[in-house]
């Protein structure tokens, strides 16, 4: 259910976020073709809990601007993004997690 926040959060607060800190990513959903959207990415490096690089990926609830929360399937669609920092070697990660859709956006979890 989209909230009046989500709403507002998405035509007010998102996209000026997108602006200032977002970078181009490229989803991959299973099935469908590739798209490129903007995404805001926090990268973390490698530790004892995980076995690689992971990063957060924030993205806009929207099919056309980012992700729809409705079309997502963790485990087999996947972001191709630059985990080292933004201008290096992108690759294809996993969507491993993602949350609820608050303001507008929705945060996955790549590996």
């Amino acid at each position: 259910m989209t909230t009046q926040f989500d709403q507002l959060g998405s035509a007010y607060l998102a996209e000026p976020l997108m602006q200032q800190f977002g970078e181009s990513v490229v989803f991959r959903p299973r099935g469908a073709a590739a798209r490129t959207i903007t995404a805001i990415v926090t990268r973390n490096a490698p530790d004892e809990s995980n076995a690689g690089p992971t990063a957060s990926v924030e993205v806009r609830d929207d099919a056309t601007l980012g992700i729809s929360l409705d079309e997502l399937d963790r485990g087999e669609d996947q972001i191709e993004l630059a985990m080292e920092r933004p201008g290096s070697t992108a690759n294809q990660h996993k969507i491993v997690s993602f949350g609820d859709a608050v303001g507008g956006m929705i945060t996955l979890e790549v590996r």
